[in-house]
Formats: structure tokens, sequence, C-alpha cells
């Protein structure tokens, strides 16, 4: 029988350490908490809750974070949840994880809080891990996979919020570390893909073209993170109204990811977002909008892509097919798309298949 253990990280957490806890205690052998200097007393409140507490301190390398926390236990499987989040269904599939050879990735659903419940879409992470399975990519850490099989366990987790990693660092801080170490590091790619993700995230668009663009200049074709990277960067440029430089990045890496919903997805938004600037070029931009989201649904999800979204290949770009029907003053075909999407999300909440028929 394998052992599963639940491994958490925190800071200042004490709003929702023992509801995350207790909501997995009754599925799992262990509980590991790794305190990065609260100053709360949520090391105590986990203590109670029956966890082993360990301190660590805290650096903007995410990936290294999580590593250090996962290899506070010897069980064969560690299931990583947040302060923020709690087990919200599935926690036969925890126990059942005892039976398994720690040889593939766990999925989860998770799902929005009561607040925003049905309102925000439900994604899929992997979250549940076989021992020796680590976490790379830095400020953006990711789950190396490596060939692993990757399976949906029926897990549910809810969460508080859209980031519910209270422990991560502030932006301004993550920025200015960013920078010192772009100084001696000016073309490493990880770091320059994380400023840009911060840069993007604060509004300041013209910089952070420029940051993904250098990033993706040193990124090799071969590696798990330029999936998500040329997506965020495609994606930004039209933010921006960059367009001519979208379509210059889209047409050179097209032939890379005819198999990604993600790809489909943001060329979708660039073609809808052209044609809202440029209302008089509609009947030539809706027609490649409309056929690069019914792309999307003909790949369907694909988690085992690195920065993939849960929906883009189904209920997202359904509703995307929605909105532009409404646009042309398609009020029926409309209607339509939106049924579809709601079908498609309740497929992916019911864990069928995400495609759409036909």
């Amino acid at each position: 029988m394998g052992r599963v253990a639940v491994v958490m990280i925190c800071r200042d957490d004490a709003r929702g350490v023992e509801r995350a806890l207790l909501s997995v205690k009754p599925y799992v052998d262990e509980l590991v908490v790794v305190d990065l200097g609260s100053v709360d007393d949520t090391p105590e409140r986990a203590r109670r809750c029956g966890a082993r507490v360990e301190t660590a301190v805290w650096g903007a390398d995410r990936a290294a974070l999580r590593n250090h926390a996962l290899q506070r236990t010897d069980a064969e499987w560690a299931v990583v949840l947040e302060a923020g989040e709690w087990l919200d269904g599935g926690g036969a599939g925890l126990e059942e994880l005892r039976g398994l050879a720690p040889d593939r990735v766990g999925l989860v659903d998770v799902v929005p809080g009561a607040a925003s419940r049905g309102l925000a879409p439900v994604s899929m992470a992997p979250r549940i891990l076989p021992r020796g399975v680590r976490f790379a990519g830095g400020h953006r850490e990711h789950v190396v996979i490596d060939g692993l099989d990757v399976w949906r366990t029926g897990v549910v987790i809810a969460s508080d919020d859209a980031d519910a990693a209270r422990w991560r660092h502030d932006r301004s801080s993550g920025e200015m570390l960013l920078l010192q170490a772009l100084s001696v590091q000016p073309d490493d790619p990880h770091l320059l893909a994380q400023l840009g993700d911060i840069l993007r995230s604060q509004g300041r668009l013209a910089e952070a073209c420029e940051v993904l663009a250098a990033a993706l200049e040193v990124t090799d074709a071969g590696e798990a993170t330029r999936h998500a990277l040329v997506v965020d960067t495609l994606d930004t440029l039209r933010q921006a109204g960059r367009f001519a430089e979208a379509i210059a990045l889209m047409d050179a890496e097209m032939p890379h990811w005819t198999g990604s919903p993600d790809f489909s997805f943001a060329i979708g938004d660039l073609f809808f977002e052209i044609m809202l600037a440029q209302p008089e070029q509609a009947p030539q931009l809706a027609p490649l909008a409309e056929t690069s989201w019914l792309r999307c649904l003909e790949i369907g999800d694909r988690p085992d892509l690195p920065g993939t979204l849960t929906g883009r290949g189904s209920f997202l770009a359904a509703q995307n097919l929605a909105t532009l029907r409404l646009v042309l003053g398609d009020e029926a075909g409309a209607q339509e798309w939106w049924t579809r999407a709601d079908r498609l999300r309740l497929d992916e909440s019911l864990g069928r298949s995400a495609r759409l028929p036909g």
C-alpha cells in the first residue's frame, strides 16, 4: 500500500489553512506544511490539524519552493494543495491512490469557490504527483511530466481566488529581483518569460511585448515552456494592438502548433480584435475568427500541453463563437452556440469528452 501526502506552502494563511487541511485529512496519510515566515498563527493552526510544519525562506523561484516542499515527504504520492483551496469532491480518488503504482500524473478539477461558482471556468491541473516528479520554470512554475501518463482522477478542488497561493511574493518585489537576475543573465529565457508575465499582469503591454519577444528568441523549439510562451506573446501583442507583429508571429509559429487549442484560440481572438478595430474588414475577418475557434473544438482540450487552459478546446471556444454570431447580428446562431457552450461546460464538469460532436 502506497502512502499519500498533502503538501502545502503557506505564509500568513490563517484564514484558510484549517479548512484546506481538514477537508483532505480523512483521505490521506500525511499533511506537510512548509511555512515561509508567517507572522500570524498559520503554523499553530496547521499543527492543530495534525500537520507536520517545516519552515523555509521565501525566494523568487517558485519552482524551487515547490520542490523543497515535495522533498519534505517520502510518500509515494504527493497532493499539491493551497491554503485558499479545499477538497470539494472525489475524496475516494485520493484513497484509491494507495493501490496505484506511482507512475503517472493525476489531474484534478479546480473549480471556483461559492462566490464565483458558475461564472468562472473549471480548469484542470496536475496536482497529484508520484514521488520524484518535480516542478521547473522558476517564477512560472509547471510540473515536469517527462512522458508520464496523465489521467483525470475525479478529485475536485475548490478555490477562493484565481491565484490561491497567497505565499507568492508581491509583483513589484518580484520584478526587482528578476531585473537583478537579468543583469547577470540577460539572455535567460525563463527569467525573461517571468518578467514578461509580471509586466503583462500590470497592464504594461508595450514593455511586456518586448520582453516576451526577447524570451521567444532565446527559447529553443523543443522547450516545454515554448507553447505557453508563444500563446502568451501572441495574446499580449493582440492586447497591445500590435496586429502586424501578431500576424507575423502567427505565421511563423503555426506549423508547430497545429494540435494546440490554445494557439488556435489565440488566433481567433486576434482576428476578432482586428475586426472590432477595423469593422470594414468584418466580411474577411469574421470567417477567419470562426474557423480558428471551430478548429479549437475539433482538437478538444489538451491537458498534456504545458500552460494550456481548459476550455479553450471546448466551452470557451463555443462561447467565443456565440459572441461572434451576436456581433454579426445573428441572434439565433448566438443562442445555439451558448447552448452548446453550456453543454460542453457540463460535460467538462462531469468528466465526459470535451469535444463538440459533429
